[in-house]
């Protein structure tokens, strides 16, 4: 496949520089592609005859079952070999090391489609290879930075006009291990998508593939409707580019100011859209603090409380999982807008990971617990999806030795479950008989179910008033009656009757 791949690619490039190759020649310099760069990208043409490339195959004894392996060539019914490419722009594509192992072919007239490109092989997986990467790995190593652009044509124009340092997907959004290819390199890239939906939704996913690689993912902004190509064309498009590098943004703000372009941000439905579209960038990012801090900008510029975040943003990635996301949004995301492992924080988000994590343990340890638990809390207490679903699991079990229900919970269970029962029964340091810890941690989720349903009333309250309309009766008696409860959630109960005070 290397000989075959290496063979056509030097006989593409010979028809570029002869006659034949003159329309393929004529459309690279008028988009400013220079000699240079297509030697060193080893750019061809394919004729436009239906066996040029087959007949050399054949006089030169080369295997047409691997140039068909390698979308090169076509079997007829009747059993002879024809050419794929033809009368085309062709695009070696390249690992690493510069050996030959794919191929994409641009239509010079009106031929559909516009790209034909090489099928998966034995040497050749999409999600494993960026274009142009054997070219640009030092510069980018140099630079200390590498710059992502959709297309061919884009990283020529980049390449031409001092940017070395750039590569294309192939075609698809890129995946973690492309990103973790890019990682050996260097730990800053910049997304060039173009200016529109599409590319839009490419940066998207590619900075959920990027999250795990350690390299920090910024995206360069363009006016509507540029790409890098189009941009670099024009006379002072050199300059601007330099300057949209310059003002490039972190992947969060990039996303950020999309949604507030999208969304009417003055009413309820409009925050909630916002906040479900940031949902998978926030889960995807790894580090805690910074998802902390996404989360307050959230709740300062939405003006709601960081918890109403928070379940706004769990609600959006289940909805993205049971409708088909899978594949964008791995399952347990859900618990990334929890500020897990962050010790000792204030954070009422962090304070109700916690109380959950408390009640559940003690009680699965203590028989007591469990009875206080199943006459006090209800489901919808817990906050966190995996431990509401603990949590109902627990709530609706009639088994009363804590221990059994462990076990029976934990053979039960999926994966997910298993593991976090199996991690929260062997926990050391965590008290299972301490009653001023329950009864402070279960006041805890109470007193937090009762701020959210005040807070959601409160919004709904403060949109018809926006909007003019009188405030029904009932809705002041709900606003009054959940006050109440908060007001007097500081002493909910005590132990020794085991009911409220």
């Amino acid at each position: 496949l290397y000989e075959v791949a290496e063979f056509a690619a030097t006989r593409f490039e010979e028809h570029l520089s002869g006659n034949m190759g003159e329309t393929a020649t004529d459309y690279l310099r008028s988009r400013g592609v220079s000699d240079e760069l297509v030697g060193k990208y080893r750019i061809g043409y394919a004729a436009p005859g239906w066996s040029s490339l087959v007949d050399e195959m054949k006089m030169a004894g080369y295997n047409l079952r691997a140039a068909e392996m390698l979308g090169l060539v076509r079997r007829a019914d009747a059993g002879h070999y024809y050419d794929l490419l033809r009368n085309r722009l062709v695009f070696p594509i390249s690992d690493v090391r510069g050996r030959v192992i794919a191929f994409a072919g641009r239509a010079l007239g009106d031929d559909e489609p516009k790209y034909l490109n090489s099928p998966e092989s034995e040497i050749f997986t999409k999600g494993d290879v960026w274009y142009g990467l054997d070219v640009a790995r030092e510069s980018i190593r140099r630079r200390d930075r590498v710059i992502i652009v959709e297309g061919y044509t884009d990283v020529l124009a980049c390449a031409d006009e001092a940017w070395p340092e750039v590569v294309a997907a192939m075609g698809t959004a890129v995946t973690p291990n492309q990103a973790r290819i890019l990682s050996r390199y260097t730990q800053t890239a910049y997304a060039a998508f173009d200016a529109d939906d599409a590319g839009a939704n490419a940066a998207l996913r590619s900075f959920r593939s990027f999250a795990g690689s350690g390299v920090d993912l910024r995206v360069i902004r363009f006016d509507e409707g540029m790409d890098p190509a189009d941009l670099l064309s024009e006379e002072d498009g050199p300059a601007r580019f330099e300057v949209a590098i310059r003002d490039a943004v972190g992947f969060f703000d990039f996303a950020w100011e999309r949604a507030k372009k999208t969304y009417d941000l003055r009413s309820s439905r409009g925050k909630a859209r916002a906040v479900a579209d940031m949902a998978p960038v926030i889960a995807a990012e790894e580090d805690p603090v910074a998802r902390g801090d996404h989360i307050r900008k959230l709740s300062d510029e939405l003006r709601v409380s960081e918890e109403a975040v928070r379940t706004g943003l769990r609600r959006a990635l289940r909805a993205v999982r049971s409708t088909g996301g899978a594949r964008d949004v791995a399952p347990g995301t859900e618990d990334a807008v929890e500020p897990e492992g962050i010790e000792g924080s204030d954070d009422a988000g962090s304070a109700q990971y916690k109380a959950e994590r408390q009640v559940i343990t003690m009680m699965l340890r203590h028989p007591e617990y469990l009875r206080r638990g199943r006459e006090w809390l209800v489901a919808e207490d817990f906050r966190t999806e995996l431990y509401g679903a603990l949590a109902g699991e627990i709530l609706s079990s009639e088994e009363e030795d804590p221990h059994r229900l462990a076990g029976n919970l934990i053979s039960g269970g999926d994966e997910r479950k298993k593991s976090e029962l199996a991690r929260l029964m062997m926990e050391e340091g965590t008290p299972d008989n301490d009653d001023r810890v329950f009864e402070d941690c279960a006041a805890l989720l109470k007193r937090r179910a009762v701020e959210i349903k005040l807070e959601e009333l409160q919004r709904r309250i403060s949109d018809m008033q926006e909007r003019g309309e009188t405030i029904p009766v009932d809705v002041w008696r709900e606003q009054s009656s959940l006050l109440g409860k908060l007001k007097g959630s500081g002493e909910i109960w005590r132990s020794n009757r085991g009911q409220r005070e």
